[in-house]
């Protein structure tokens, strides 16, 4: 950047650094995939905010890759789903916990003033619950052209298999 602040394009060169400041990929590379509706936000503490959305799994890293905490959203079509059950699938494949996008609110975020910030208990079922819900079971099937009726249509409603 110059000294007002503006990118500066120099002829003949890549605009951006030549290469990334940092990195993260999962131990396991297959583990850490999602093709759309995720993201990563730089924290102020210097850990890193990651959205895998496809599969509902937010999780914070430090900058050498170790895991703070991570969570996978319970929260689908129809219902909460029990401890270790898995969604089921749209007709794109993706689950049906899928995440759009995750930030952090410090604690004193205007929004949140005044507001009881207190822990309420767990938003998942219990893990008795597992195969009992019935919601891991709710599949739609994929969809092999876009001619037929539209996503509210009829044809387009999920099943249970």
């Amino acid at each position: 950047m110059d000294a007002n602040g503006r990118y500066v394009l120099a002829p003949g060169k890549a605009y951006g650094p030549e290469k990334p400041l940092w990195h993260y990929e999962a131990e396991k590379r297959t583990d850490f995939f999602s093709s759309e509706i995720s993201g990563a936000h730089r924290l102020p503490n210097g850990n890193t905010l990651i959205c895998a959305g496809v599969v509902g799994h937010l999780f914070e890293v430090t900058p050498a890759g170790e895991t703070v905490w991570q969570y996978v959203n319970p929260m689908v079509r129809g219902g909460i789903l029990a401890q270790g059950e898995l969604p089921g699938k749209d007709m794109r494949g993706h689950l049906w916990n899928a995440v759009f996008k995750v930030h952090r609110y410090a604690s004193d975020y205007p929004g949140l003033v005044g507001r009881d910030l207190a822990a309420k208990g767990v938003i998942e079922l219990p893990a008795s619950q597992k195969g009992k819900t019935d919601l891991d079971q709710l599949n739609e099937q994929p969809r092999d052209n876009r001619d037929g009726p539209g996503r509210g249509g009829q044809a387009d409603r999920p099943r249970r298999n």
